[in-house]
């Protein structure tokens, strides 16, 4: 063993050898570098902007013992300094008074005094999509964000799904459904409403236990049977019963109710709506709109904006026919209809 230790010792002497010389070198690259390696003095700042400044050539940070801050102070980078004495603001804190939205003890917004009701909303992600349907002065009306109410003196600024919110002049108010007006109730009645609603309760409690007979033997009305007023001509031509037409438009919350109505976008653009979930036993159904249908036109009048189907849906109820444009899985179909 020792032996061939001895005759393999000159690999030992060549290992050291090269440590020995690699430590040599890391010392005198380290001495070289320091001495060679001198930190440049910082730059003058010139807050004016000269040629060749620091500030206009923009070398990025500043240190702060350069006067950043005077220098930031200087440019008004944050526009931090008050304004000049004898600046007149009044008359911006008068327009930021009067553009505030008036509101009632309790922060919410006031209840509107104009004749207009809520009937039911329908509200969609997409920009423009949500409508509400309204009784404005007693008549049924579909409304869009933007819609005009009362030849102008309101316009429908926002669609919620259980309430909605018209601008009035330079004011916003709130419309809300009906059900949510018996639940809130009208405030200063408390006393007096609470008593007529017992008294009305304890009249009905006591009929009903006078009368059980009457309550029990009472039914729910039956559904509407479309196929009466409906006559199917051809496979896409009907003749519809104007009566039974106008009672239908009359009442368009049970309209919505058989079908949901949803903006149909395509490239971005607006075309048409789309029914979605049509009910069997539907006036959808017995007209022959399935859904998915998205109805595109109307008497040769393309539907590209929510305005454009209202004002079509209030020139519809005097027509004596019909002419619907429907793309149904990506076909064209004309469904027509004579109403008489």
């Amino acid at each position: 063993m020792s032996a061939l230790f001895k005759k393999h010792f000159w690999a030992v002497n060549l290992t050291a050898i090269a440590a020995l010389a690699w430590s040599t070198s890391a010392t005198v690259n380290t001495m070289v570098g320091a001495e060679l390696f001198v930190v440049p003095d910082p730059p003058s700042i010139q807050a004016d902007g000269e040629p060749g400044s620091l500030a206009s050539k923009d070398l990025g940070r500043i240190p702060a013992d350069l006067g950043a801050a005077a220098t930031l102070e200087e440019r008004k980078v944050f526009d931090l300094r008050p304004p000049p004495e004898g600046e007149d603001t009044e008359g911006a804190d008068m327009e930021a008074e009067e553009s505030e939205t008036e509101v009632d003890a309790t922060g919410q917004l006031e209840e509107s005094e104009l004749p207009i009701e809520l009937v039911g909303t329908f509200v969609s992600e997409e920009e423009g999509g949500s409508m509400a349907t309204l009784s404005v002065s007693g008549e049924n009306k579909l409304g869009w964000v933007g819609t005009d109410l009362l030849d102008g003196q309101a316009t429908l600024a926002a669609i919620a799904p259980r309430h909605i919110v018209i601008r009035e002049g330079s004011s916003l108010k709130v419309v809300r459904l009906w059900t949510e007006k018996a639940a809130a109730g009208k405030p200063g009645r408390g006393g007096s409403g609470r008593k007529a609603t017992s008294a009305r309760g304890a009249a009905r409690s006591s009929s009903s236990r006078a009368k059980p007979s009457t309550a029990t033997k009472s039914k729910p009305p039956g559904k509407k049977d479309f196929s009466k007023g409906v006559k199917k001509t051809g496979p896409y031509d009907y003749q519809i019963d104007r009566g039974m037409l106008d009672e239908q438009l009359q009442d368009l919350s049970k309209l919505g109710s058989q079908a949901r109505v949803v903006p149909n976008y395509r490239n971005g653009k607006y075309e048409g709506f789309k029914l979605v979930g049509v009910r069997p036993g539907s006036l959808y159904r017995s007209i022959g709109v399935r859904s998915g249908d998205v109805i595109k036109s109307v008497n040769g009048k393309a539907i590209d904006s929510p305005n454009k189907a209202l004002e079509l849906f209030e020139q519809l109820k005097a027509s004596s026919s019909i002419q619907l444009e429907i793309e149904r899985r990506g076909q064209p179909k004309q469904l027509n209809y004579a109403i008489q």
